[in-house]
């Protein structure tokens, strides 16, 4: 049996397994299964749904990198049921096309934040002091001219 909650698919087994260990001292408690949840649903689709987008878009602004992805795949595959996530690995344009719909339009725009080691460290320069919660925006990093030429450019090549 599989439950399908907005894209993301969840066994029966995974779900009997946190169900049984529900209200032990080895089991989830029920915030931390809402919180595991909606990760699983905003990691699962979201992030997908956004991702397509932006590459629709990007391909749809870039018609020599629509053509130029679009002939790779008709020279890869003779007919669709060779397209397989396997086998779509292979694909170099559209990887890069991918990588850097990533960069230009990342799905989860937040930050990563982690926690200075308890003796501090030196970030950009600066001591921070330790156990301090720090991150870096991505859409700041990927758009900043320091990190990339033309940053607000969709080039694929890079």
């Amino acid at each position: 049996m599989i439950f399908c909650i907005e894209g993301l698919q969840l066994t029966y087994q995974s779900l009997s397994h946190v169900q049984k260990a529900y209200g032990t001292t080895e089991g989830m408690h029920l915030e931390e299964i809402r919180q595991t949840f909606s990760v699983f649903v905003i990691a699962g689709s979201e992030t997908t749904a956004t991702l397509l987008s932006g590459v629709t878009y990007l391909l749809l602004k870039n018609p020599l990198c629509y053509q130029k992805s679009a002939n790779e795949v008709r020279r890869t595959f003779s007919n669709e049921e060779q397209i397989t996530i396997t086998n779509t690995n292979s694909l170099k344009h559209e990887s890069a096309v991918l990588e850097e719909a990533l960069r230009t339009f990342p799905p989860v725009a937040g930050s990563q934040s982690r926690f200075t080691p308890p003796e501090g460290h030196v970030i950009a320069g600066r001591f921070v002091l330790g156990k301090t919660l720090v991150a870096v925006n991505q859409c700041s990093a990927y758009h900043s001219s320091s990190n990339f030429k033309d940053p607000y450019k969709f080039i694929p090549e890079r």
